[in-house]
């Protein structure tokens, strides 16, 4: 940024003092009508014959008299402040013919740092254009000298092509601006391995998908097809469903699990909301793994886009996946709720996004998304911008825990109050853990689940059951209708629902206000997970060596 300096503007001289010029110290007095503005040198201020010096030096002169020295004195702070206002005045009011333009000529050169240009930019106009008006000068002095000395001493002026007209910069635009880092190949290699391992020591001891003794509701396992990648995938088809009838079942759910969790985990929750709303349920078994390429994993944006696709009306995966599992209709419900655990939660509300875009383009007019239930979602990025490409008519619930490490403080709740604050969203049981909902057959994997989220209450276990239920009836049977009778427990901000269980009363607390430790932790997080924004996991991974492991399990 072009700055100047004035070595001030030529004010009335005092008496001279006969003393030499030599007795004063460098005089910062000159013709501002004569010099330009710049930094002078002394001699050219001194003048040819000292005059100047001369004049300054009366101050100083030991046989000058009080009177005298006190006039000098006074005449010196005069000048000085008047200096000072000078300064200011060509800091921060330049002319209309003055562009002040940051142009860079040096890539490298540690001047132009971000820092920098934000400090030049807090002393000149939005627009370079436009001179500044007379009532910017009344800015606080100590404030306005201090950016002038700054830009005069501190920073080398330099020229580049950055325009100051432009938006200041922010938190934001820098974040957005940052270079993406790549993970070393042989660190994503090492990372893929690890969790091909984690995920193969689960298969081992997850056994097969099974209900309930005597529930009625049939399991089977087949393949999925989500983009380019095949995955396992559990069906439950619900009690009274007949293979052979000619009208196939109105309803399906996609059952998503959790981060380093597989579907499996998940059977009795599953056939549990298979049986008692009369739905098809589909649990696909995602890999965790973040060093998957093209964001092919249960995290990652391509594989949430990837898996709304699978509700266009001319995908056919489900459908010949449904077909491998027992299913024997030739075309699919139509009805979908997306219901998912954890990081599973972050997975359903960025697919029903998508699903919205792609009806709104006309790809997707067979399926219709009647709702999105979370079961302590969480999300590793901002679920904000998430929940606003949601539109409001398409219920969005939350049952969560009490807040905590392990669904982010609460992050996902504070989210959906921000965006829909003014509308039921669910509910978070008191003394509920994040693994409430997570119910399974296997002892030892359920077991395991809550060594590591803690040990649940029965009556959260059974309440978070008919709570997900209730409410996944209403959106299928709402989804045309949002003034018809509901069979769900709801309440308004601040209310505490009763669910009755058969093991004792569970309770929900609507849209508790957040503590300061939670507020703060939350806010902890949300920078932690922002952290590794722009690293690119996966580098040099074949997609093969990531979907390996599940596809011989699967086999």
């Amino acid at each position: 940024m072009r700055t100047t300096e004035s070595d001030g503007d030529g004010g009335a001289k005092t008496s001279q003092s006969a003393k030499p010029a030599e007795n004063k110290p460098d005089s910062d007095q000159g013709d501002s009508a004569k010099k330009p503005r710049h930094r002078q040198h002394v001699s050219d201020v001194t003048g040819d014959d000292g005059s100047t010096a001369k004049a300054d030096a009366v101050a100083d002169t030991p046989n000058t008299t009080t009177d005298v020295a006190r006039t000098g004195s006074r005449s010196d702070a005069g000048k000085q402040t008047a200096k000072l206002i000078s300064n200011l005045v060509n800091a921060v009011a330049h002319a209309p013919d003055r562009k002040v333009l940051v142009q860079r000529t040096q890539p490298t050169d540690p001047v132009d740092t971000v820092d920098a240009i934000a400090t030049k930019a807090a002393v000149v106009t939005d627009d370079p254009a436009t001179p500044m008006r007379p009532t910017a000068i009344a800015r606080p002095i100590v404030n306005a000298v201090t950016n002038a000395v700054t830009d005069a001493a501190a920073v080398k002026p330099t020229q580049t092509n950055i325009a100051l007209s432009t938006p200041t910069l922010t938190a934001s635009t820098v974040t957005a601006s940052a270079p993406q880092i790549d993970v070393p190949p042989a660190i994503s290699a090492i990372g893929t391995a690890i969790f091909g391992l984690i995920s193969f020591g689960e298969s081992v001891i997850e056994g097969p998908p099974k209900a309930l003794p005597g529930s009625g509701v049939t399991v089977k396992r087949s393949t999925l097809v989500i983009g380019d990648q095949e995955v396992p995938a559990d069906w439950y088809f619900p009690q009274g469903y007949d293979p052979t009838s000619d009208t196939p079942p109105e309803r399906i759910i996609y059952l998503q699990h959790g981060f380093l969790a597989r579907g499996v985990f998940y059977d009795y929750t599953a056939f549990y909301l298979a049986e008692e709303t009369n739905s098809i349920v589909v649990a696909p078994t995602i890999t965790s793994n973040i060093f998957a390429t093209d964001g092919m994993w249960l995290g990652g944006d391509q594989m949430h886009s990837a898996a709304a696709d699978l509700f266009n009306g001319d995908n056919t995966a489900l459908l010949k996946s449904a077909q491998e599992a027992g299913y024997t209709q030739d075309e699919m419900p139509q009805n979908v709720v997306l219901v998912g655990h954890s990081l599973g939660g972050g997975f359903v509300i960025d697919t029903a996004r998508y699903m919205v875009a792609n009806h709104e383009s006309g790809a997707s007019t067979y399926y219709h998304l009647a709702g999105v239930l979370m079961l302590d979602g969480v999300s590793f990025t901002d679920p904000v911008p998430i929940l606003e490409g949601i539109p409001s008519d398409i219920p969005v619930y939350n049952l969560s825990a009490t807040p905590y490490f392990w669904n982010l403080f609460g992050t996902m709740d504070n989210a959906l109050v921000e965006v829909r604050g003014d509308q039921f969203h669910g509910a978070q049981l008191l003394g509920g853990l994040h693994s409430d909902s997570m119910i399974g057959g296997n002892p030892l994997i359920q077991f395991g689940a809550y060594l590591v989220t803690g040990f649940s209450l029965p009556s959260n276990v059974a309440g978070s059951q008919v709570l997900a239920a209730g409410w996944i009836n209403d959106m299928f049977a709402c989804e045309n209708d949002p003034n018809c009778e509901k069979t769900g427990i709801y309440g308004e901000p601040g209310d505490v629902l009763t669910i009755p269980t058969s093991v004792g009363p569970a309770f929900g607390l609507v849209q508790p206000k957040p503590g300061i430790f939670d507020t703060f932790a939350c806010e902890v997080t949300a920078v932690f997970f922002g952290l590794p924004g722009h690293i690119n996991f996966a580098t040099d991974v074949p997609a093969a060596q990531e979907t390996g492991v599940l596809q011989e399990i699967s086999a």
